[in-house]
């Protein structure tokens, strides 16, 4: 048996604000080194957004987050799209190496 390629991940929370509305983001970052190179490369997925308020107001459950969110992507404003451009400014290239920098894999 052999190692061919070794892979990390980590889950992490990433709070986000945008304007009156306030989430949580959970995010994975894998962490692995390329097999051709062996150059470290990480990649990061957005997963779920919790602990939802807006306004102070708590959000609560699946539901009444989409009636949220489709009500205001009606009325022209997109929350999914500001919170992923959020979310990426935060977990910039540089943010997520200086995070990931002493992993050893």
């Amino acid at each position: 048996m052999k190692i061919i390629q070794k892979t990390f991940n980590l889950t992490v929370e990433v709070p986000v604000q945008v304007g009156e509305l306030k989430v949580v983001v959970e995010a994975q970052i894998w962490v692995y080194n390329k097999q051709d190179d062996g150059t470290r490369k990480v990649d990061v997925d957005f997963l779920d957004t919790r602990d939802i308020t807006y306004m102070g107001i708590e959000i609560e459950g699946y539901k009444n987050w989409q009636k949220f969110i489709d009500f205001h992507r009606g009325i022209g404003i997109d929350f999914h799209a500001a919170i992923h451009n959020r979310c990426s400014e935060i977990m910039s290239d540089e943010a997520v190496q200086d995070l990931v920098k002493d992993i050893a894999i």
